[in-house]
């Protein structure tokens, strides 16, 4: 799982995928990607904006974003697993 989930990562000279609307709709809790310069997290149906402060509330939902989390990761999202959430979340 490490070599894929390494075969996948932006730092293995991948570019991420480019998510449109309805995409980003699907995403599982979990999920980072970045928009318009913020990195955003999917929990509950909406997006938290993350920073190194912590979690704070996304005004809106992204309408194009560029998925950051593994596809191997966002997989097991989608399988049932649950992150374990930062309290500021």
């Amino acid at each position: 799982m490490d070599e894929v989930l390494h075969s996948q990562r932006i730092a293995a000279n991948n570019s991420p995928p480019i998510l449109a609307r309805l995409e980003i709709e699907k995403l599982p809790d979990g999920t980072v990607v970045l928009s318009d310069g913020h990195f955003l997290v999917r929990r509950s149906g909406s997006f938290l904006r993350w920073s190194f402060d912590g979690y704070s509330n996304a005004e809106n939902g992204p309408t194009t974003a560029q998925m950051l989390t593994p596809p191997g990761t966002v997989a097991a999202l989608s399988a049932g697993y649950k992150p374990i959430w930062h309290s500021s979340a």
